[in-house]
């Protein structure tokens, strides 16, 4: 038992803080603690999955609170561990209520339709999720799964293709605050960059499209969309109070993505963006300024672009056009190595344009801030 929890139990040789023997003491002694079960499962929160497993076992009342803290996260777990916690929760009814939060991940495996319905039979008795991430294989999207579930979702991740009967499922999830979708669709061309290994293309019915109605996802504040082209992204920002969005670019798209982020009822204060356009260094920074000004904080990677020392200079002043930008990430490969004075004056002229930035960070993954004289570094 960990050493912590051992303290908990009534030990008749324990003293109180003032140096006396606690009257309790006196009695016979229990494994029964003292304190009062709010503070048993405030404790047991900072244990280990590892040191709850020996709690478990210390008697009825420990069990009965550290349970909840084992089942109360599944997450992190290999295919074969994952598919032995499930089939435990399965087995015991009493378990799954405990459920808080739960990751699958099956994306490197195959999965059968029996092991499908054994998620679906657990998610059905999972009254209390509230977060629920689930990575399966880019051909398989079974979104029947979530069938008849009865929680309450508060963040959703899904690899699930974006197509109509996953917008249906969100559209039953109105406590939904942030939504991840890494699933494909077949919109946006992203089946032109050979390095992703995506369905085979296809012409989606107007049935099939993914599509939110106007009253859905009414609290969502957080969305990443990882492969999704404009149309979903429009259709998952349009009307709705998002401030944190990241979303990929794609050539030929670019720009349209940029625009379905103005669709939303609130101004962005976060935006991640990562590009697969060979053109982003030369017209993102215009293009983002211009139609996101009260952005906080920006974060851009370019993946099939490299940025010269030039173009670094040449995008400060256009970065005046942000009233209160904080942080600013701007990640890419660079054709020739800066200096670190180089990056500092760069740092300095950025600051100049844009007084408000507090951290930069420039395409060789240095991180810049105001320090007490100048531009600082953290390799310094």
């Amino acid at each position: 038992m960990p050493l912590g929890v051992k303290t908990l139990c009534n030990d008749p040789g324990a003293t109180t803080s003032c140096g006396g023997t606690h009257a309790a003491y006196h009695a016979q002694p229990t494994l029964r603690s003292i304190l009062p079960f709010e503070v048993l499962d405030y404790v047991f929160r900072e244990l280990t999955r590892s040191e709850l497993i020996p709690v478990l076992c210390t008697n009825s009342v420990f069990h009965a609170l550290s349970v909840r803290r084992v089942y109360h996260t599944i997450a992190n777990l290999r295919p074969r561990d994952c598919i032995l916690c499930l089939r435990s929760l399965d087995a015991n009814p009493s378990l799954p209520p405990y459920l808080r939060a739960l990751e699958l991940n099956f994306s490197t495996r195959t999965p059968t339709g029996n092991m499908y319905h054994l998620v679906h039979r657990v998610l059905k008795r999972a009254v209390a999720l509230h977060s629920l991430h689930i990575e399966l294989p880019k051909s398989q999207s079974p979104v029947w799964i979530l069938d008849d579930t009865p929680f309450a979702l508060r963040k959703f991740t899904t690899s699930m293709q974006c197509k109509r009967s996953l917008a249906n499922y969100l559209e039953s999830q109105p406590s939904i605050t942030e939504l991840t979708l890494r699933g494909f669709q077949s919109d946006h061309g992203i089946s032109t960059l050979p390095f992703f290994d995506t369905p085979p293309p296809h012409i989606e019915p107007p049935e099939e499209r993914f599509c939110l109605g106007p009253t859905a996802l009414p609290n969502l504040s957080v969305f990443n969309a990882i492969h999704a082209g404009p149309a979903v992204i429009a259709s998952v920002v349009t009307g709705r109070p998002i401030r944190v969005v990241s979303i990929p670019l794609f050539p030929a798209s670019a720009e349209e993505a940029l625009n379905a982020l103005q669709l939303g009822s609130c101004h962005l204060q976060r935006l991640s963006i990562i590009s697969f356009d060979p053109d982003a260094p030369k017209f993102l920074f215009p293009e983002v300024a211009r139609r996101f000004p009260q952005l906080e904080a920006l974060h851009i990677v370019v993946l099939m672009a490299s940025c010269t020392k030039e173009q670094l200079e040449a995008s400060g002043p256009l970065l005046s056009r942000f009233k209160s930008l904080r942080y600013i990430t701007f990640m890419a490969a660079s054709s020739e190595g800066s200096t670190r004075n180089e990056e500092c004056i760069i740092a300095r002229q950025w600051h100049e344009s844009c007084p408000t930035l507090q951290t930069i960070i420039l395409p060789k993954g240095r991180v810049w801030f105001q320090g007490t004289d100048d531009w600082a570094s953290l390799d310094d």
